[in-house]
């Protein structure tokens, strides 16, 4: 999964979750032998959104690791593509993790899943018939 040599962004919501494998990442960097940076989306979805946003930001300033910031209208995609906001969300958030990977050279994207929210997107994606 991830080499020596290897340019790690790693995608933070700002929860438990993903904090903890920036700091996973953060503490094993020399002995895995990467370098990471750290990527947050608001997509706008909670009121909390944009603490999680400073937290992370916040984080990232003390133990200087790089930070990208974005913002989207979750709900807006979700009316315009027929489908809840908590699927737009992630769907925003991962295009937007992608654009950074691929545009600034990052070889590996590290995410902090649980198993809920893989089953709930398995389930969403075979209630509407479609492997999207």
């Amino acid at each position: 999964m991830i080499l020596p040599g290897d340019s790690v962004l790693v995608g933070v919501s700002g929860g438990a979750d993903s904090l903890a494998l920036l700091f996973f990442l953060y503490l094993h960097r020399e002995e895995l032998g990467i370098s990471i940076a750290c990527a947050h989306l608001n997509h706008n979805i909670r009121r909390e959104a944009e603490e999680d946003r400073q937290l992370t930001r916040n984080f990232c300033e003390q133990y200087e690791i790089p930070f990208f910031s974005g913002t989207a209208d979750a709900a807006a995609y979700a009316a315009a593509a027929g489908m809840t906001v908590e699927e737009a969300g992630r769907e925003l958030r991962y295009r937007y993790f992608s654009a950074l990977t691929r545009g600034h050279g990052f070889s590996k994207l590290a995410l902090a899943h649980h198993l809920d929210a893989q089953a709930e997107t398995v389930l969403i994606r075979r209630a509407r018939g479609t492997g999207r």
